[in-house]
């Protein structure tokens, strides 16, 4: 055995450039889905924050007028398109990961990826909390 290095064993350089658009879309659409996500609350609060507070959970059997779906139904779509761009960045990101292409930020991307959603919902939460009083 010799101590040379083993061509087949040795992989070609890959650029990180893979990884960093995955995180700079991860962190990028992270922040906008959480922005939209308060905004959406903000917006729908007055409406539909005193049908929460009387009915509670019993809010499912009890369907909101047609003009307060459509309300909060607009509201909701900016948030659910940011939403389905930042699980594509994810995507990228585990691509990235998978085929070394920056795999360190290609790591960091999907840890923020996975993080994100549970804080825009938070954020939504706490946004929406005042109109339930």
């Amino acid at each position: 055995m010799s101590n040379e290095p083993d061509d087949r064993m040795s992989t070609p350089y890959r650029s990180p450039t893979l990884g960093t658009a995955g995180l700079l879309g991860v962190v990028i659409l992270a922040i906008v889905t959480s922005v939209l996500a308060v905004r959406w609350a903000v917006e729908v609060g007055p409406f539909i924050g005193p049908y929460i507070k009387v009915l509670g959970s019993a809010m499912q059997n009890f369907p909101l007028p047609p003009l307060i779906q459509a309300a909060v139904t607009e509201a909701a779509v900016p948030t659910y398109w940011a939403g389905a761009a930042g699980l594509i960045a994810w995507i990228v990101c585990i691509v990235a990961y998978i085929t070394n292409r920056g795999r360190g930020r290609a790591s960091v991307g999907i840890i923020i990826g996975f993080v994100a959603p549970f804080v825009a919902y938070v954020l939504y939460g706490v946004a929406l909390a005042p109109y339930v009083g």
